[in-house]
């Protein structure tokens, strides 16, 4: 392992084999392009659903990022909400930055007690629309008024429910806040997937890789 490199770690869901009766972890294949893709010379591992025995893990592989993925609304699979709980209050303590990916924006808003609200399906699932870009965030955010997204969520966050240690900088057309971070901890939270696009947005590029520059 060479010490110029970073590190990430890469939550997964919780998925039920076909003819088997056990629970499995999973990350989706367009996670690999990516990664590969944003961070050619740097190494990422999946991060198994082990509750609070991921904390020794994490220490173990001296991880610089964690990325929270998407898939399984909150609250159905209690292996993996124990154990990105037990990630965050670890990278609350080390400092460690966040980036939350769908259900991770998601995750952010629970941890941090703030409700999240059922979203249109004929908007939010398996759709592409509008966002707008808002002003103030401390990353090199380029000057555009509005992106397009793609879509894969039923649950969101409304924009007079998001937590107060959340800033937002991204807002869909029906009110939902589609792009948070923090004024103060290494957190960055889309709720679109920028790994599912073809060809990595060049918006989603300079956010994360500026957003990763600022903290590690």
């Amino acid at each position: 392992m060479n010490d110029y490199r970073k590190r990430f770690g890469l939550t997964m869901r919780t998925v039920n084999a076909t003819g088997y009766h056990e629970p499995r972890d999973a990350l989706a294949h367009d996670w690999r392009f990516f990664m590969k893709s944003l961070f050619p010379d740097d190494l990422w591992i999946p991060l198994p659903n082990m509750g609070s025995d991921i904390v020794p893990f994490l220490e173990e592989w001296e991880l610089n990022a964690i990325i929270i993925t998407g898939g399984n609304d909150i609250g159905t699979t209690p292996s993996r909400d124990n154990t990105e709980k037990a990630i965050l209050d670890h990278a609350m303590t080390k400092r460690l930055p966040i980036l939350g990916i769908c259900r991770g924006i998601q995750f952010l808003q629970h941890y941090f007690k703030g409700k999240l609200t059922r979203c249109n399906a004929n908007i939010h699932v398996n759709n592409r629309h509008m966002v707008q870009i808002l002003q103030g965030s401390p990353f090199s955010i380029p000057s555009q008024a509005t992106l397009s997204v793609n879509s894969f969520h039923d649950w969101g966050i409304k924009e007079d429910q998001l937590a107060s240690e959340l800033t937002p900088f991204a807002v869909s057309e029906d009110g939902f806040i589609e792009g948070v971070f923090s004024m103060n901890l290494p957190l960055l939270g889309l709720q679109w997937h920028p790994e599912r696009d073809e060809d990595i947005n060049g918006f989603d590029k300079l956010l994360i890789k500026e957003f990763l520059k600022k903290w590690i």
